[in-house]
């Protein structure tokens, strides 16, 4: 869209990469609930735990992420709390960067979040609660587009001219690096340990191998990328400036559609990879399901943000203003719209069926799907 008050923040950041930042108390579950226990009863809903993150007066959430057993949460002042997902409990709180630093969103390998703040990588482990690992990257210049992304063997940016950056852990030297053929700017990549398939601002999406710049396909799409990629096994789905959704294939970047779903407005939002559909989020348009297997439109909600999560074949949507919305994949019959107020925040949790959602006083709740309701 989207990336500390009732304890105390003692998560100060480490002058030194691997410094372990000091033990946090845990933050209080009592007060008022953010949301209400009879409203969420009414739609099978239940309250499992409650964070009150100790914000700083003035300082908001930005971002939340689910990632492995943790819900990460990125204030506006560039602290980064750590919420152990199965228990909602605080872990720990760091500070990334100073109030007004941009920070890329984080990539996730070898279970700890990598983030790119301007050319400066800090490498956070969520198991040990510290930084740990801090590397000045200004060979790359000011900042990368979408971040870093690692496999087995480098490490991937792309730098303020558009060109990937293919580098070595560790040693973080220069190994190659690559352009599109018109030298239009990379804005979006996915890696593995074979390939790396990236997109660029004119439209091109290349695979090329992941140690050498050898190109293995190209498909050209009718307009420009901005948003990130989503994989999905053998696929990945490219949203387009062109207002389209296209499914490609991994292997060989044939279109798995015989039409490319249509927005009817340029997406600049990464597609959301369910179960059975794609959930496409589209500035003014609102939240599109697209079948996975047909590309056409399961169901539409003009004032649709995000999807939270799914549960078997209803998706839990929030909506404009602050609803939450139970909507069926296979039908697109809407079971139940409940009043959201005041959340504000939410994550996309695609790990299993629990509801995230934040009020702008740093309130966090953990939201179960009663069983049998």
């Amino acid at each position: 869209m989207s990336r500390w008050m009732m304890a105390l923040w003692v998560g100060i950041l480490a002058a030194m990469a691997g410094a372990a930042v000091g033990p946090i108390p845990t933050a209080s579950t009592g007060g008022e609930a953010v949301l209400s226990p009879a409203l969420l009863d009414y739609a099978g809903l239940r309250l499992a735990w409650q964070v009150n993150l100790p914000l700083k007066p003035g300082e908001g959430v930005d971002r939340m992420l689910v990632q492995d057993s943790y819900l990460y949460i990125l204030t506006t002042f560039n602290h980064l709390f750590c919420i152990e997902r199965s228990k909602g409990a605080l872990r720990f709180g760091i500070s990334l960067a100073q109030k007004g630093l941009p920070i890329q969103d984080p990539s996730f390998y070898d279970e700890k979040a990598w983030f790119m703040i301007g050319n400066r990588l800090k490498v956070v482990d969520p198991r040990l609660g510290v930084v740990s690992e801090t590397e000045d990257m200004s060979v790359i210049g000011t900042g990368t587009i979408f971040g870093i992304l690692r496999n087995k063997e480098n490490l991937y940016l792309s730098d303020p001219l558009g060109r990937l950056r293919v580098m070595k852990p560790d040693e973080y030297y220069q190994k190659f690096s690559v352009t599109a053929d018109d030298d239009s700017p990379i804005s979006a990549a996915i890696v593995d340990d074979a390939f790396v398939l990236f997109a660029t601002t004119a439209g091109h999406v290349v695979r090329i191998r992941a140690d050498k710049p050898v190109k293995e396909w190209q498909y050209d799409l009718s307009g420009g990328v901005r948003a990130p990629l989503a994989r999905d096994g053998d696929w990945v789905y490219v949203a387009s400036l062109d207002t389209k959704l296209y499914k490609l294939n991994l292997a060989d970047g044939t279109n798995g559609w015989a039409k490319n779903f249509q927005a009817g407005a340029a997406i600049l939002s990464a597609p959301i990879v369910g179960a059975k559909v794609v959930y496409l989020p589209v500035d003014d348009k609102g939240l599109f399901a697209v079948d996975k297997e047909s590309g056409n439109e399961r169901w539409h909600i003009p004032q649709g943000v995000t999807l939270m999560t799914e549960k078997d074949d209803t998706a839990f949507v929030y909506s404009r203003p602050s609803t939450l919305v139970a909507i069926r994949n296979s039908t697109g019959k809407i079971d139940y719209t409940l009043n959201f107020s005041p959340i504000r925040h939410v994550a996309v949790n695609r790990t299993d069926s629990i509801l995230y959602g934040a009020d702008e006083s740093g309130r966090v709740g953990g939201i179960e799907i009663v069983p049998n309701r």
